[in-house]
C-alpha cells in the first residue's frame, strides 16, 4: 500500500516516516506499507497525488494554503479511490466530523500517534481496500434489506412465511418473533443539498448498522428526512426487565456514537412487543403520532411497558444532553458549588436507578469526558485532573459506586484548586468579589456593592482588578454575562430579549452591541452558525 504524509509540520511528517519505514516493519512482515511522498499542505498534496497515485493519504486538517477538510472534498471527488486518513488535535473535531462525512476512513488523535496505533489503522484500511469488491456488492443488498423493513412498516406482507425467506436469504439480524419497533429522529437535522443528506443517512446508518451487527438482534432503515426505523428482536428473551435493560444499552450505545463521531444528539420513541414482526407496521404508525406530541422535548428516551397490555411512560434520563453542557458550562466558569451540585445530583440519579455495569460505565465515561473538555478549555493538564492515572483504568477498576463519588468530588476540587491557579488571583479579597459576581451576575450589581461585600473601598477593588485580573470591574462583568449569554444561545433559547435578561444585560440595545463587539457576529447569525 502506498502512503502520502501531508502536514505542515515537518516533525510530524519525519514522524510518520519513522513509523512507517523502521518501526511498523518491525512489528508485522505480512503487509507492505511503502512511504511514496510528502506534502505539507493540500495543494502540494494534489500536485504529488497526480505523479504517485497513492492507495492512502495520511493528512493534517489545519495547514496553510489548502487545509485537510479541502484536500478530503476535493480527493473524493476526483480520486474516489483514494484513502484519507485523518491526523487532528483535541480542538480539530469539527474538521474531523466533516471529513467522515466527506468519507474519511479513519481518525488519530496526534497525542496517541505511535506504531501501534498507526498500524491498527493502516489494517483497516488495508484490509477494506482487500473486500471493496465484496462491500460494494453488499450496498446493494443492503439497500434491499432497507427496502424489506420498508414494506414492513406499510404493510406490504401478509404472511410470516414471506417476510421469512426475506430475513433468511438477505441474511437480516431480525427475528420473527418478539419484535420492538423504535424510531429514532436526529435533532439537529436541517434539510440540506439531496447529496449531504444521503451522506448524512449513510454515516447515521453505517454507525448503527455497526453497533446491530455486534448485537446480532436488530435492523435499520432511513424513514424520511430525520427519522429512522430501528427493529429490534428479542425472541429467545421472555422477561420484560431483561428485554428493557439490553433495549436501553443498545440506545445509549447508539446516542454515544452518533454524538462522539457525528456530534449529533438523536432521540428515540420505543414500541411495544409485537408478538409478529407483520404487526410492527401498526405499532410504528402509532410512534409516528406520538413523535409529533412530543417533537423538540427534552432530549429522553420514550419506552413503553413492553407488554401490548400495558400503557407507555417517560423513562426518567440520568445523563442527558444539557446535563453535559451544564455541567462543562459551570466547571468552566469557576462555579465550584453549582458544579458539584450538578455532579451530585446526576450521581443520585444514578444510584436511584441502578442501571447494568455497562450502562454504568458509559456514564461514568462521559461524566469524565466532561471534566476532560472543561479541563482543556480552562487549560488544565490531564495528568493534573487525574493525578497521572489513565482515565479508561480508573473507569474499569468500578470500585463501590460511593468511592467513585468520593473519587469524582476529590477529581472535581482539584479542578477548581488548579483553575485558581490559571486566575492568578493571590488575595483573598479578589477570590471573594470574583465568588460573588459569579453568584449575582443576573443582578444589577455594582463596583461598589462588591467592595462592600469583600470589605473593601470601591477604589482599592478597582486597583485589584487592575493588577490581578489585567482588567477592570465592568469589563469582567460583561465577560461573565457574555459567556452566560453564549451557554443559553447554545441551549437553543432563540428569545434573544430572555437571554439579554437572564445573563444580566437589562438593556437589550447595549446587549446586542457587546454581544457583536465580542463574537463579530449578531446573536441571531451565532444560532445560524450553531445549526449548521
Amino acid at each position: 500500500m502506498n502512503i502520502l504524509i501531508v502536514d505542515d509540520e515537518v516533525l510530524v511528517r519525519m514522524k510518520l516516516k519513522s513509523l512507517i519505514e523502521i518501526e511498523i516493519p518491525q512489528i508485522q512482515q505480512e503487509i507492505e506499507f511503502n512511504l511514496c511522498g510528502e506534502a505539507s499542505n493540500g495543494a502540494e498534496a494534489l500536485e504529488k497525488i497526480e505523479k504517485l497515485y497513492p492507495d492512502l493519504i495520511i493528512s493534517d486538517m489545519k495547514m496553510p494554503v489548502m487545509d485537510g477538510l479541502t484536500l478530503c472534498g476535493i480527493c473524493r471527488e476526483k480520486y474516489p479511490e483514494c484513502a484519507f486518513l485523518v491526523l487532528s488535535n483535541y480542538d480539530d473535531f469539527s474538521y474531523v466530523k466533516e471529513t467522515l462525512l466527506l468519507g474519511a476512513r479513519e481518525y488519530l488523535l496526534k497525542h496517541s500517534l505511535d506504531a501501534k496505533n498507526l498500524l491498527l489503522a493502516l489494517e483497516k484500511i488495508y484490509k477494506e481496500e482487500r473486500i471493496g469488491e465484496k462491500e460494494r456488492s453488499a450496498t446493494g443488498i443492503a439497500a434491499l434489506k432497507e427496502d424489506a423493513v420498508r414494506n414492513l412498516l406499510g404493510g406490504v406482507y401478509t404472511h410470516e412465511r414471506q417476510i421469512g425467506l426475506d430475513i433468511r436469504n438477505l441474511d437480516m439480524n431480525i427475528s420473527i418473533h418478539r419484535v420492538v419497533p423504535v424510531m429514532m429522529w436526529i435533532r439537529e437535522y436541517e434539510d440540506g443539498e439531496f447529496k449531504m443528506n444521503n451522506t448524512l443517512s449513510f454515516s447515521v446508518k453505517n454507525i448503527v448498522n455497526e453497533i446491530l451487527a455486534d448485537q446480532k438482534n436488530g435492523i435499520i432503515c432511513h424513514a424520511n428526512r430525520e427519522k429512522y426505523a430501528i427493529l429490534l428482536g428479542y425472541e429467545e428473551i421472555r422477561s420484560e426487565q431483561k428485554i428493557r435493560e439490553l433495549l436501553l444499552f443498545s440506545l445509549n450505545r447508539i446516542r454515544f456514537c452518533m454524538n462522539h463521531f457525528l456530534g449529533m444528539s438523536v432521540s428515540f420513541i420505543v414500541g411495544r412487543i409485537q408478538p409478529s414482526v407483520l404487526t410492527v407496521g401498526e405499532e410504528y404508525h402509532i410512534l409516528e403520532t406520538e413523535f409529533r406530541n412530543s417533537f423538540y422535548q427534552e432530549n429522553d428516551v420514550w419506552i413503553s411497558e413492553m407488554e401490548m397490555n400495558k400503557t407507555r411512560k417517560k423513562e426518567e434520563i440520568i445523563f442527558s444532553t444539557e446535563d453535559e453542557k451544564n455541567l462543562i458550562y459551570e466547571l468552566t466558569s469557576g462555579n465550584q458549588e453549582n458544579a458539584k451540585v450538578l455532579l451530585e445530583s446526576i450521581l443520585d440519579r444514578i444510584e436511584k436507578n441502578k442501571p447494568s455495569e455497562t450502562i454504568y460505565k458509559m456514564l461514568l465515561v462521559r461524566i469524565f469526558d466532561c471534566l476532560k473538555k472543561a479541563a482543556e478549555q480552562s487549560a488544565i493538564k490531564a495528568d493534573d485532573l487525574f493525578q497521572g492515572e489513565v482515565l479508561e483504568e480508573k473507569i474499569l477498576k468500578l470500585q463501590s459506586f460511593h468511592k467513585i463519588k468520593k473519587d469524582l468530588d476529590q477529581i472535581c476540587t482539584i479542578f477548581f484548586e488548579e483553575k485558581n491557579k490559571k486566575i492568578q488571583v493571590s488575595s483573598g479579597y479578589m477570590k471573594k468579589a470574583v465568588a460573588y459576581i459569579h453568584q449575582h451576575f443576573r443582578e444589577n450589581i455594582s463596583q461598589t456593592e462588591v467592595a462592600e461585600h469583600v470589605g473593601i473601598s470601591s477604589v482599592y477593588l478597582s486597583v485589584l482588578f487592575k493588577n490581578e485580573m489585567e482588567e477592570n470591574f465592568p469589563s469582567y462583568l460583561k465577560s461573565v454575562r457574555l459567556k452566560e449569554a453564549e451557554r443559553l444561545l447554545e441551549k437553543g433559547n432563540t428569545n434573544l430579549k430572555e437571554v439579554a435578561d437572564e445573563s444580566g444585560f437589562k438593556d437589550y440595545v447595549y446587549f446586542l452591541k457587546c454581544f457583536k463587539k465580542q463574537y463579530s457576529c449578531t446573536p441571531k447569525e451565532f444560532i445560524k452558525r450553531l445549526k449548521r
